[in-house]
């Protein structure tokens, strides 16, 4: 059977890598001092992108050599922003308290700058990206919103139209982060009919 050692090294390796024996040879090869409140990192080729709460703005760090990372860029990304997606030449963040995702680019390391600005559900805290598509999870109402970033500078929803009868908690659109797509009637329970387009 399975024990924690293992979920811990699957947590190190990834699933399917896990090496045999013993892992105790891991050593820290450097350590990088950073401002206090680093929250959370993500590595995409040679640059790891590093969310400082502290100053709230994403990091950039170049770990080309990894005995000698340098801090070569930064910027503003809100109060209270999680861990980016990195999708080629641009990060996805959404902030928990401005409920908005922002895209930025990061062709040149040194210089990221914030191309787009778009309104999520209320306390978006999740992002992932693949393809042409940004899904985004909020915490109220509990949503899964999908955008459409095949124009990283201007990221959007998809089409509602009237035809499928949803609930508040089963779909929101961008723009509108109290209540979605569905107008909501409190008294009744139910919303209006509304759709979203199939992706």
């Amino acid at each position: 059977s399975r024990g924690l050692g293992d979920v811990y090294k699957r947590q190190i390796f990834g699933s399917g890598n896990v090496p045999g024996g013993d892992i105790s040879c891991l050593q820290l090869i450097y350590s990088l001092a950073l401002d206090h409140t680093p929250y959370t990192v993500a590595v995409s080729d040679d640059k790891a992108y590093v969310i400082n709460h502290a100053l709230d703005r994403m990091e950039v760090i170049d770990v080309s050599n990894p005995t000698d990372p340098n801090l070569i860029g930064h910027v503003g990304v809100g109060t209270n922003t999680f861990l980016p997606s990195i999708s080629g030449e641009y990060a996805y963040l959404v902030d928990y308290f401005n409920h908005d995702l922002k895209v930025v680019d990061i062709s040149d390391p040194a210089n990221p700058t914030t191309v787009a600005t778009t309104m999520t559900s209320t306390y978006p805290f999740d992002i992932e990206v693949s393809g042409n598509y940004a899904y985004v999870v909020g915490n109220s109402p509990t949503t899964l919103q999908v955008f459409d970033i095949s124009n990283p500078a201007a990221p959007t929803c998809p089409a509602v139209t009237p035809s499928t009868t949803c609930t508040r908690d089963m779909y929101t659109t961008c723009g509108d982060p109290g209540y979605g797509g569905a107008e909501w009637n409190e008294s009744r329970g139910a919303s209006k009919p509304v759709s979203y387009t199939t992706l």
